[in-house]
């Protein structure tokens, strides 16, 4: 019964949806759509070549392919943290994929590196010694001309919203808006379960 209630059905109206690949600039918006692990749920293992996210996914659909860039990093430090309390990851195979995956969010300047897990940071100001952690800065992005990202929050909790007007901006430019929003296990996971909604 409460799944019934629940449920949301959205029409399609003026045939919205599949996005053409015609269409001239998308902007995709929230902190979900560049992180892979929050489509795969509790209990999930990652694959071993990682996940692609919602962002990635867009991207390749309207023919702009993320796949062949490299990603340009610098200032690699061995057993070190760029620490940001509460963060959560994307899986990633190593210290290159993550610069690459840094370089794949607009929003990502610093990252660390940590058992399969790239952690992508804003700053590097929380910077710790830490050992088997691998951090550096990424230099250069993977700019594409059709789809545009910006986070909005800069968390899935949102306790950061000051990203608020770089969608804004984003989304002013677009001829549609792909808004990716939604709870992480970071919220939402055994050991904290909500028992009310308010």
């Amino acid at each position: 019964d409460a799944a019934r209630k629940a449920m949301t059905l959205y029409r399609n109206e003026n045939k919205t949806l599949p996005l053409s690949k015609d269409v001239k600039k998308v902007a995709v918006v929230g902190p979900g759509a560049s992180m892979g692990p929050l489509l795969l749920g509790n209990y999930a293992v990652p694959p071993d070549h990682g996940i692609p996210t919602i962002l990635e996914g867009i991207q390749m659909a309207l023919g702009e392919d993320p796949s062949k860039f490299k990603g340009q990093c610098s200032q690699w430090e061995n057993n070190t943290d760029y620490f940001v309390s509460g963060e959560g990851g994307v899986s990633s195979w190593g210290p290159e994929d993550c610069c690459r995956l840094c370089g794949l969010d607009m929003t990502c300047k610093y990252f660390t590196w940590y058992e399969n897990t790239c952690y992508k940071k804003t700053s590097d100001a929380g910077k710790t010694s830490s050992p088997q952690r691998i951090s550096g800065k990424c230099d250069a992005h993977f700019e594409g001309k059709k789809v545009s990202y910006a986070m909005g929050c800069k968390s899935i909790g949102c306790s950061d919203d000051s990203g608020f007007q770089d969608a804004v901006e984003s989304a002013k430019d677009a001829e549609a808006i792909v808004l990716v929003l939604g709870l992480s296990g970071s919220q939402e996971a055994e050991g904290h379960d909500r028992s009310v909604i308010e």
